[in-house]
């Protein structure tokens, strides 16, 4: 039996009521000392309720780490905003030109990197015959604006690799 509610009785003590709005909107308060029990504690302590029902598990449950796998075979492939050919535009803008001054011929590189799962790309490297070309197709690629959709599986986005291959003839 909860002891904090009051057993009901044929005869109750009748209570004061509350004074009206209008009283209480012109009281001053603090200027009077009222007799009463000081309480030293605002808090009602709870009686526990211990009784003969199941125990639940409270075990706190597992979180699930993403994988940090970088798939390989994917059900669908990352593709930049625009397309592939807005991709390539865009790294033919970011190429610095001048810093393959003096070069003749079809220089070529492939270029991997991972597209993300919030659709930036990390891990960027080519690998080509020309070191100078091979940092400024990495430069390039990495400068260009714009997100990627990620590759997904069972339509969750995954890391996954992309490889696009970046030639320039130079004459």
């Amino acid at each position: 039996m909860d002891t904090r509610v009051p057993t009901p009785m044929a005869n109750p003590t009748i209570e004061t009521p509350l004074p009206s709005i209008k009283v209480l909107q012109t009281a001053t308060s603090g200027l009077e000392n009222k007799e009463g029990i000081i309480s030293t504690t605002s808090i009602v302590p709870t009686k526990p309720n211990i009784g003969n029902g199941t125990v639940t598990n409270n075990t706190v449950p597992e979180v699930v780490k993403p994988n940090n796998v970088i798939e390989t075979v994917v059900d669908e492939d990352a593709v930049f905003m625009g397309g592939i050919d807005s991709f390539r535009a865009k790294v033919g803008e970011n190429f610095d030109y001048e810093a393959m001054a003096g070069e003749e011929g079809l220089v070529k590189a492939m270029v991997t990197f991972v597209v993300e799962r919030d659709g930036t790309i990390t891990n960027v490297k080519a690998e080509g015959q020309n070191n100078m070309f091979n940092k400024e197709a990495e430069k390039a690629i990495k400068s260009v604006k714009g997100k990627w959709t990620p590759a997904k599986i069972k339509g969750e986005a995954v890391r996954s690799y992309f490889r696009i291959p970046v030639s320039i003839k130079f004459e």
